[in-house]
């Protein structure tokens, strides 16, 4: 992390952090964040073909596309302490 937080903590010894959408700014050697992956281009890909489809057949019934995210393990998160420090 290019800052650290508020109270002298460290992240991830002392604060496991996670973000959302996998952008670029997640693979950055200084911030690698895990982050979840909700593969935004196979959602657009996807939008799009349905897209095509109903210009294609106006009439055709809509329909759920599920697609699975993933949790890229990068270097913001740790096991949490057997014994937690004392916290004033």
């Amino acid at each position: 992390m290019t800052r650290r937080p508020p109270g002298g903590l460290e992240v991830p010894r002392d604060l496991s952090l996670v973000g959302y959408d996998n952008t670029y700014l997640s693979r950055i050697r200084h911030l690698w964040l895990n982050t979840v992956d909700n593969a935004s281009y196979e959602v657009g890909r996807r939008a799009a073909q349905c897209l095509l489809d109903r210009m294609e057949q106006p009439g055709r019934p809509g329909g759920v596309q599920l697609v699975n995210p993933t949790l890229e393990i990068r270097g913001s998160t740790a096991a949490p302490h057997a014994d937690p420090p004392d916290r004033p």
